[in-house]
């Protein structure tokens, strides 16, 4: 009699290697290279220029430059040091001052984008900053559809003699993907 030979996909190595591969395969699109695009004024052609990040490094963009991927894009607007038009009973620790930073979002996916002021975070000299919600436009969010475009402005407590001051945006919260936007 001659013994019974078991289905492959019913062996302990068999599952192994199945969990071998989606790690491999997980790994390697999570550090996937991201084009780095500068928009220019509206008759030029945008340029890109294509960077090797890993995933351990936090992709930095200055004024006017763009994070984008295959579901959103996050331009770099404009940004104040030294913002002065907020409430004036406004409480601004002493020896410190308050950064704006304005952003302009567009969802390139298929489904929603939620885009928020709840996103960013901001560092000076290393050390976390707290968010300043004592301006009208504070504490922005959308949803947006499609090819739907948003605005908002982030604005943070920062100490007056900070040598480096940058705001992180959260690409992904299941990964903690980030970008980093230089203020100084």
């Amino acid at each position: 009699m001659e013994k019974e030979k078991k289905p492959v996909y019913k062996k302990w190595w068999f599952w192994v290697i199945v969990i071998i591969v989606l790690l491999v395969i997980v790994s390697t699109g999570s550090s996937k290279e991201q084009p780095k695009t500068t928009l220019t004024s509206g008759s030029e052609n945008n340029s890109t220029e294509n960077t090797t990040q890993t995933t351990t490094e936090t992709k930095k963009y200055s004024i006017g430059e763009i994070y984008q991927d295959s579901t959103k894009a996050i331009k770099y607007v404009s940004v104040d040091e030294n913002f002065t038009g907020y409430s004036k009973y406004a409480d601004v620790k002493d020896g410190y001052k308050i950064v704006k930073a304005d952003f302009e979002a567009e969802n390139l996916g298929t489904s929603d984008f939620y885009f928020s002021a709840y996103d960013f975070d901001c560092y000076a000299d290393g050390y976390d900053c707290e968010s300043f919600y004592s301006v009208d436009d504070s504490g922005f969010s959308s949803t947006l559809s499609n090819g739907k475009k948003a605005k908002g402005a982030v604005y943070f407590q920062v100490p007056s003699n900070a040598q480096s001051i940058s705001i992180e945006f959260n690409i992904n919260t299941f990964t903690g993907e980030k970008v980093e936007f230089i203020v100084k």
